[in-house]
């Protein structure tokens, strides 16, 4: 297994009691795994701009899992210890895991205190949460915006994929099931029944088992396939997309895990650190949530909404930057986007449903791909941004790391240059000077 040659090791920890809760990790000494426990853990660089964003945010999460988890919270300096960047595929910095003895899984959210405490403790606990009565439910309800529910007797083909499923997707939501074999049940309308209530009722829930999911404050069944041979693959295709809110927040951590999805991704892009100083805006954000909410049933097959408060994000799809707010619309199967003809903010939900469904025929031009020269302009674009990033965050770092090794490869090629151009002078002064020696040979000879 891949823990067998992960060797990380405690090398420091703070005398103060507040910053003890993070552990720095190293290679040196002994297995990580020797004592055992759940670990996350923060693959970072300290010249990383990200990396430097997310300290603060790091420390608060160790406070916080300190108080209700026995996850333990670590980072390794990979630029320190790459091998062990390499050990874990690390691409990117900062990275966060979950790592047990049994668990390996990669977060992909938002960056923020309260979305990396869930996913540790997500991970923490069972994949299957079980619990005694509609009331817990009415709680967990209240508390969590998606989860995904089992209703019925615990054993056939639909529950041991249910459980197969919640162990695929436990870094991600949660799952949730009744512990009495007999209810109580939610119906199709949402009514509970319970063995106490009705027995008979009862009795028919548990012969018809289903799955649902909650979220935006409405439940969704799950579809059963006839074909039972695809049951695994329609229930782990509709779990995927299910996960996501109709009107997602889309980041850099999870973009990646919506491509995946190979529908049609509708972004609204507005500067959340302006919202509150741009109602307009935050307006036109709340109309397109209104929108896809009310027309979840029509556009859910081949569509997927979301906003993203990062304009550098859609910069990067579109390949300029993009005015505020903006409505893109990106095929995540040929990576080529649509945008409308008309001013995004004077749009209404009328004009939006015209433009998905002009985009859903494939009747508008478009624009982006992933043709080569394509990738190699967002290449040179991705880096500029990177670069301007770092040199804001840090430019001594950023001077270090670009320009001063920079300059040291333009002076090499210089001189390499300077030394030629001496050296062929020096030959022709010195061909120049045998031909004048044969001359005055000759001339004393004659």
């Amino acid at each position: 297994m891949f823990f067998n040659t992960f060797n990380l090791v405690l090398i420091g920890l703070c005398a103060t009691c507040c910053s003890s809760v993070i552990i720095e990790l190293g290679d040196r000494l002994s297995d990580l795994w020797n004592d055992g426990g759940d670990w996350l853990i923060k693959f970072y660089a300290p010249w990383c701009g990200h990396c430097q964003k997310l300290e603060p945010v790091w420390f608060e999460v160790s406070k916080a899992l300190k108080k209700v988890s026995s996850v333990r919270v670590g980072q390794v300096d990979c630029s320190k210890f790459p091998e062990i960047a390499t050990e874990f595929g690390i691409r990117g910095y900062p990275t966060i895991k979950f790592i047990s003895s049994n668990a390996d899984a990669t977060f992909s959210g938002d960056r923020n205190k309260d979305d990396i405490v869930q996913f540790a403790l997500r991970m923490e606990g069972p994949p299957i949460r079980f619990i005694s009565s509609s009331k817990y439910l009415s709680k967990i309800k209240r508390t969590v915006d998606t989860f995904f529910m089992y209703n019925g007797v615990q054993k056939g083909e639909l529950w041991n994929e249910f459980f197969h499923i919640s162990h695929q997707f436990r870094a991600h939501s949660l799952f949730f099931a009744f512990d009495d074999h007999c209810g109580p049940f939610i119906t199709s309308n949402g009514e509970f029944i319970t063995s106490n209530e009705n027995k008979e009722n009862c009795g028919d829930a548990a012969n018809t088992p289903s799955i649902y999911v909650y979220k935006d404050n409405k439940t969704h069944f799950f579809k059963v396939d006839n074909l039972s041979s695809r049951l695994n693959d329609s229930l782990s295709e509709w779990v995927n997309k299910e996960r996501f809110l109709t009107f997602q927040k889309v980041t850099l951590g999870n973009i990646n895990d919506l491509i995946k999805l190979k529908q049609f991704i509708v972004l609204v892009v507005v500067d959340e650190k302006k919202l509150r100083e741009n109602p307009d805006m935050l307006d036109y954000r709340n109309m397109v949530e209104k929108f896809a909410i009310s027309k979840k049933e029509k556009y859910n097959k081949n569509f997927i909404f979301g906003w993203t408060g990062n304009p550098e994000l859609a910069n990067s799809i579109a390949l300029k930057v993009v005015p505020l707010p903006y409505l893109i619309v990106l095929n995540s199967t040929t990576h080529e986007y649509n945008i409308p003809e008309t001013d995004c903010s004077k749009m209404t939900e009328a004009d939006i449903e015209t433009f998905l469904d002009d985009v859903d025929m494939l009747s508008l031009p478009t624009y982006g791909g992933n043709s080569f020269f394509v990738r190699l302009y967002r290449g040179f674009f991705e880096t500029k941004t990177i670069i301007k990033d770092m040199w804001r965050s840090n430019p001594i770092m950023t001077s270090l790391i670009f320009i001063i090794p920079l300059m040291f490869l333009s002076f090499i090629f210089y001189t390499l240059c300077f030394t030629d151009v001496t050296g062929n002078m020096e030959e022709e002064e010195e061909e120049y000077d045998n031909e004048d020696e044969e001359d005055d040979l000759h001339m004393k000879k004659e």
